[in-house]
């Protein structure tokens, strides 16, 4: 049976996965080009006229795990697929060398884990992940991080003048701070930066390689950086991408022989 600490390391994984998936965009060499003289409420209608159309969307892909903790290091390699059926359900599994490591299914009110190793089941419901990332999460939360359509509060939402980096808008939802970075030729989001004062927690995100999957664009590859408090990156880079697959699974069964746990991975 898997550590407190191995149950952890996995459902770290997991959130990276849910909150850090995919996201439209594509590079531009001059951002700035159809940002100057916009208001707040004309980039936001552009962007919103950016989001993923979807029933259902998969992503197959390999991962790289590095993170530091009192000066120890620690990397690892995995392969991950993705399926989401839009409004619904996100499926989500990682293994190694061919090996299943472990299996998550969330819904509109729950999420739930198996982990093959240990032969554990998680029963949880949001607060798991609203425990973990420091803000309220919810199933549409969730399926937005994967599409990269994040949901902004556009009464606190901010558009600060950024030459270098296109569009910044800025949310504070304390204790965290936000700030988005839309692409200025195409209105995709290109970074986000999430920091929290209470946590003293700083992460970014970047996206490239960006692929046109069924007359959108995908990014092939994710970069996650967390420097505070402790040092985490991934890296993500999708296989292959399929809007509408022919065939995707939702299947989560949970055998008998597994033993139940609850939300704790303290």
């Amino acid at each position: 049976m898997p550590t407190n600490n191995n149950s952890f390391l996995f459902l770290s994984l997991v959130v990276i996965l849910i909150q850090l998936g995919s996201c439209k965009n594509r590079p531009s060499g001059n951002k700035n080009v159809k940002v100057v003289g916009l208001t707040k409420e004309e980039v936001l209608k552009k962007y919103e006229d950016t989001r993923a159309e979807f029933k259902i969307i998969s992503f197959r892909g390999k991962a790289d795990f590095e993170t530091t903790k009192a000066g120890k290091e620690q990397r690892i390699g995995f392969s991950y697929q993705v399926n989401i059926a839009k409004d619904s359900l996100i499926w989500g599994s990682i293994s190694k060398l061919g090996l299943p490591l472990g299996t998550v299914l969330i819904d509109q009110d729950s999420v739930r884990m198996r982990m093959s190793l240990g032969k554990i089941a998680v029963l949880c419901d949001f607060n798991v992940l609203t425990d973990m990332l420091g803000m309220e999460v919810d199933f549409g939360l969730v399926q937005s991080f994967f599409t990269g359509n994040p949901v902004f509060r556009s009464e606190n939402l901010k558009m600060v003048p950024d030459m270098a980096n296109g569009i910044r808008l800025n949310e504070e939802r304390p204790p965290l701070k936000l700030s988005w970075f839309l692409n200025g030729v195409s209105f995709n989001l290109d970074k986000m930066v999430a920091e929290d004062s209470k946590l003293d927690r700083k992460s970014t995100v970047t996206y490239g390689n960006f692929q046109n999957i069924s007359g959108q664009d995908i990014p092939g590859n994710t970069l996650i950086e967390v420097t505070q408090p402790e040092i985490v990156r991934i890296e993500l880079e999708h296989t292959n991408i399929e809007i509408e697959p022919g065939k995707s699974t939702f299947n989560f069964r949970i055998p008998k022989s597994y033993g139940i746990k609850d939300c704790s991975f303290k």
